[in-house]
C-alpha cells in the first residue's frame, strides 16, 4: 500500500495497473485480487477517490478549473467536471462555493 500511495502522489497521472503491478513484483490479477481483499475496495475506485481528493484541495487552493483538470491529466476541463460531479455530486464549481468559509457576523 505505501508504495501505491507514494506512487499517487509522485505524479497527476493515474499510473496503470501493469505500472502498480510491477512496482509491487506481482502479476495484474494478484495485484487487483489482493487489493480488494486487504482494502475492501477495487483498486481502480482506490486510485479514483484519491484522485478526487487531490483535486478538491487544488480547488480550495484557488486554481481555475482548467489548470486542475491540466495537472490532474483529465483530457478536458468538462471531463474533469463530469468526473468530479460523479464521485462528489457536485459541480467543481458548486465544491468551491460550498466550502468557502463565511465569517459569522
Amino acid at each position: 500500500m505505501h508504495l501505491i500511495d507514494a506512487r499517487l502522489t509522485q505524479s497527476a497521472s493515474p499510473p496503470t495497473l501493469s505500472e502498480l503491478a510491477a512496482l509491487c513484483h506481482v502479476s495484474v490479477r494478484q495485484l487487483m485480487r489482493s487489493f480488494r481483499a486487504a482494502h475492501g475496495v477495487a483498486i481502480g475506485a482506490y486510485i479514483a477517490r484519491r484522485r478526487i481528493e487531490a483535486a478538491k484541495e487544488l480547488l480550495l487552493g484557488g486554481d481555475s478549473i482548467q489548470v486542475i483538470s491540466a495537472k490532474m491529466n483529465f483530457g478536458s476541463p468538462s471531463a474533469f467536471a463530469y468526473a468530479f460531479r460523479r464521485a462528489t455530486g457536485l459541480t467543481p464549481k458548486e465544491y468551491r462555493g460550498a466550502t468557502k468559509i463565511t465569517p459569522l457576523t
